[in-house]
């Protein structure tokens, strides 16, 4: 006797569709931290120099790196 399985159509398409709402939301609080880490990177660099100093970082490097679209890496 084979064994036959039935996809149902319905439960693969909503499982589909849940797996991409979790990957986007994933991306969205990925994009979010990233808009948050460089809006205090750049409020280093304009007021904080010397803690910039103590974690390696110039104060060009930090206004270059809070300068990025939060979508790139």
């Amino acid at each position: 006797m084979s064994n036959l399985v039935v996809h149902d159509p319905v439960q693969s398409n909503d499982s589909f569709r849940r797996n991409k709402i979790v990957r986007l939301s994933f991306i969205f609080r990925r994009w979010l931290g990233r808009h948050r880490q460089r809006e205090d990177l750049s409020d280093l660099a304009q007021c904080n120099r010397h803690l910039l100093r103590d974690i390696g970082i110039s104060p060009e490097e930090a206004e270059r790196a809070a300068a990025k679209w939060f979508w790139q890496g």
